[in-house]
């Protein structure tokens, strides 16, 4: 038998050029200092920083506006991730909200608003697209950003990594996202997978309940009262047995996952996502690390992936 190799499937392939550079362009949210002065190497120095909102606020996450030096019509938008207690809010506002035919997360839903109404005033004639670009809450507010710009005409697409598992899908908003945004979850990413029936799984309902009741006088009632009120979250701790519909991250979604040649020398597979993978946490040492930007940085950075050869392993 020949040697066992990485590979990846060719609807990713198309992709794996704007995947290393949206990967690349993510620290900038993360560090201002490099931003500010784009001291970058490699792919960072084909961009120049034309906008820069550091401090978030709720439903308003930090964001970069950057050109491509040599393709000034294509703009690209970087949203940060879960970086601040304002952030951790929009977090927290977890209610389904209506979007076209569907539902989503409400806090990352008002985010993904804010994004687009920004991306718009760096739109200009001679813009020909936008790249909207997101890790965690950012890669939620990205995907969505891309959906409302796409439904308002605008020529954009979307790259996000690590995103929530924040989208109540309906036939017209997914196929617009599965077009449109490529979603990379890594390995063992926990928090794609977070969501109220991965959560029920994991946490006997009455268990929790009871935990929840016993510890009744260390919490006000109304805090009790809103949690019940929170039909996702009171769904995932057992106040509320009522489903609330399949749960999953937006956009067309890739596993990257480490295929391990030796002790020392690891390669990466990519796979299209089923919905299988996604609707179960996996429990392991790299579940919550895995979901780091830097995690992200170095698999997709580090792993060459346009080097992985093509293949139908994984193909649908």
């Amino acid at each position: 038998m020949g040697k066992k190799q990485a590979c990846m499937p060719s609807s990713f392939r198309a992709h794996v050029n704007r995947v290393e550079a949206a990967a690349s362009l993510l620290q900038l949210v993360y560090d201002p200092n490099k931003a500010r002065g784009m001291q970058g190497f490699g792919i960072l120095q084909a961009f120049q920083l034309e906008h820069g909102e550091w401090e978030s606020s709720m439903y308003k996450p930090a964001y970069l506006v950057l050109r491509n030096v040599e393709d000034r019509k294509r703009v690209w938008v970087v949203v940060r991730g879960t970086n601040s207690v304002d952030d951790l809010f929009t977090n927290m506002e977890t209610e389904p909200a209506k979007f076209m035919d569907g539902h989503v997360h409400k806090g990352i839903l008002l985010s993904s608003k804010f994004i687009a109404e920004q991306v718009k005033q760096h739109i200009t004639r001679d813009t020909k697209e936008v790249v909207l670009v997101g890790h965690s809450l950012g890669g939620g507010a990205a995907a969505f950003a891309t959906a409302i710009l796409r439904n308002e005409g605008y020529e954009a697409s979307g790259i996000v990594f690590g995103c929530p598992s924040c989208f109540y899908p309906a036939t017209f908003a997914e196929e617009l996202l599965n077009r449109h945004v490529v979603s990379v979850i890594l390995d063992a990413d926990v928090i794609p997978r977070l969501n109220n029936n991965t959560v029920f799984a994991l946490i006997p309902a009455e268990g929790m309940e009871n935990l929840l009741l016993s510890t009744k006088d260390l919490l006000l009632d109304g805090l009790l009262g809103s949690l019940r009120k929170n039909k996702p979250f009171a769904r995932a701790v057992g106040l509320d047995k009522v489903a609330t519909g399949e749960q999953l991250p937006p956009g067309r979604n890739f596993i990257l996952e480490p295929f391990k040649l030796s002790s020392t020398e690891v390669e990466w597979n990519v796979r299209e996502a089923q919905y299988e993978d996604l609707n179960k946490i996996v429990l392991c040492s790299s579940m919550l690390s895995d979901h780091n930007v830097a995690s992200y940085l170095d698999a997709v950075i580090k792993s060459q992936l346009r080097h992985t050869r093509s293949c139908r392993r994984f193909e649908l």
